[in-house]
């Protein structure tokens, strides 16, 4: 499966309430969704809400730790030369007879390709395109690297449980904006507690979310 990565290297958490994702996919962050200081979280190209879906994927990235899951995006695979775009919210606009709407202001923006002088093992020889530095340019070809896939892993992002609930604190401030709420409380009031909530792989800010294992 593919994925990318989204990352905020800031000190402020950043509500992706009316983000977006433009051109070679399409993706529309959900409402509820933050990405803590300091945090990651990945895009996949699959239904993240399905469990089984989900555990293939981390089993077939060997991935241990807790990461954050957002899809499916829109559009087809990730291949080369394309341009994919995300865009944060402008003002609100408003006018007389005409749906509002928020005006997307260009975060960043990479057109990337899978020869050179791009790194050229990204392209279905089992690498993936690793961006060398948040701070650089995206769209400089030596600001990339091909390596092993390691979704969720990034130089100095990723957090852990700082209050010790079993709820890793990005997963906390993906879908309640803080790590406050507490592992037995039900946020959404759909029976199910904040933990088992987690350990499902479902949304605890969805009350139509279970997840529930099929007998």
């Amino acid at each position: 499966e593919e994925f990318i990565e989204i990352g905020n290297p800031t000190a402020t958490a950043i509500s992706l309430a009316n983000w977006k994702l433009r051109g070679g996919i399409d993706f529309d962050f959900p409402a509820w969704a933050n990405l803590p200081a300091g945090e990651i979280l990945l895009l996949v190209n699959f239904n993240s809400d399905d469990p089984y879906k989900s555990a293939d994927f981390k089993d077939a990235y060997g991935i241990k730790k807790s990461v954050n899951l957002l899809g499916p995006w829109e559009g087809g695979n990730l291949d080369g030369n394309q341009t994919i775009r995300l865009l944060r919210p402008g003002i609100l606009q408003e006018e007389p007879g005409k749906t509002p709407f928020y005006p997307g202001l260009m975060e960043d923006e990479v057109k990337y390709d899978d020869t050179a002088p791009w790194p050229t093992k990204a392209n279905g020889q089992g690498a993936s395109l690793n961006r060398k530095s948040l701070a650089s340019w995206a769209h400089d070809p030596a600001n990339w690297d091909a390596l092993n896939p390691s979704p969720g892993e990034y130089p100095g992002l990723g957090g852990g449980d700082s209050d010790s609930d079993g709820m890793p604190d990005d997963w906390e401030n993906l879908h309640f904006g803080n790590t406050d709420q507490s592992a037995t409380a039900d946020f959404d009031d759909d029976g199910l507690a904040n933990l088992l909530e987690y350990a499902l792989g479902s949304s605890p800010a969805n009350s139509n979310s279970f997840n529930l294992p099929v007998a």
